[in-house]
């Protein structure tokens, strides 16, 4: 008969003991794979929000990501004491939220500049806003469509004499 495969991406043959994967206690490893199932793709969408909303990619989130793996490396390596598992859990679920969290505050920073930028200029512009109110400007119109005149309009005239008929109000 031919020997297992030594291989390491083939699929290993079964292993004797059951309660453990790579070495590592079945429970250990499960939960990390759970925490890259949930978090993953949260890491995933952060980047891409960040991406849509400030154009910009945020190579440390992809630098978390990548930390993930090499924690999850660690873990199954041969010489990893036990008591270091948890310890590689811990650090990989705090590189997926830093992953998750960190591209949402830099893209809040950068809608917030922008928001200063918008509202700096329309400060600005508000004495003259406000005093072309005063001559009549930038009040509530209604569409063209509609014969009735504004109130408090003298240039309208009075729709009798466009030949519309007038409308009750």
């Amino acid at each position: 008969m031919a020997d297992p495969p030594t291989d390491p991406v083939s699929l290993a043959p079964a292993q004797k003991d059951d309660a453990r994967v790579c070495g590592v206690d079945r429970s250990v490893v499960e939960r990390f794979l759970i925490m890259v199932r949930e978090q993953l793709p949260q890491g995933d969408r952060s980047s891409f929000f960040l991406e849509e909303v400030a154009g910009t990619t945020y190579t440390l989130s992809m630098a978390n990501l990548r930390d993930v793996l090499s924690h999850l490396a660690t873990l199954l390596a041969e010489d990893t004491p036990p008591e270091e598992w948890e310890a590689q859990l811990a650090s990989a679920e705090e590189h997926f939220r830093r992953a998750i969290q960190e591209p949402h505050a830099i893209a809040l920073g950068v809608l917030r500049e922008r928001f200063n930028s918008v509202y700096s200029r329309y400060q600005e512009i508000l004495p003259h806003i406000r005093k072309m109110q005063g001559k009549g400007l930038f009040q509530a119109h209604r569409p063209i469509s509609d014969p009735r005149p504004i109130a408090g309009d003298r240039t309208a005239g009075d729709c009798r004499s466009r030949g519309q008929a007038e409308e009750p109000d």
